[in-house]
């Protein structure tokens, strides 16, 4: 069904994913249909995709963010002009700023809330748009600090 990857990193992209997911949450098939779903709408090659995405799925796994949202947020960041590996790099960046308590209060002096009114997380791509917001006022010197 992956047309154009090989058959052994498909294989390893849903072993990776579903150890993390579990078959209580998703079945195989779900999770092989959620990452067709994200090259559906452009981002990337399956392979690219298969290559990134279990690692990104790992990293938002501990802090309960779904395999859904995470396949989302990255489908929407590419269609939205990143890389497949940008768009991994930077989403890890985030998720490594959600486990730290000193990140999310600088995050939420910068004007982005992480999470709502009740304490959860909020949507991947809402808090995405606002950290390229951010990004988007500061200079290269400022982004890497």
């Amino acid at each position: 069904k992956a047309v154009f990857a090989e058959v052994d990193l498909v294989a390893s992209a849903l072993v990776k994913s579903m150890s993390v997911i579990g078959g209580e949450s998703a079945s195989a098939h779900d999770v092989l249909d959620t990452f067709f779903a994200v090259q559906k709408v452009g981002a990337g090659c399956f392979t690219e995709i298969a290559e990134v995405l279990p690692g990104i799925i790992a990293d938002a796994a501990s802090m309960g963010v779904s395999y859904k949202d995470v396949a989302g947020a990255f489908a929407y960041m590419v269609a939205e002009g990143e890389s497949a590996q940008d768009a991994a790099s930077k989403m890890k960046g985030v998720f490594d700023v959600l486990g730290n308590a000193d990140s999310m209060s600088y995050m939420a002096d910068v004007g982005i809330n992480v999470v709502d009114d009740t304490g959860n997380l909020r949507g991947l791509t809402d808090v995405f748009g606002e950290v390229a917001g951010v990004m988007d006022g500061l200079d290269v010197k400022q982004k890497e600090g």
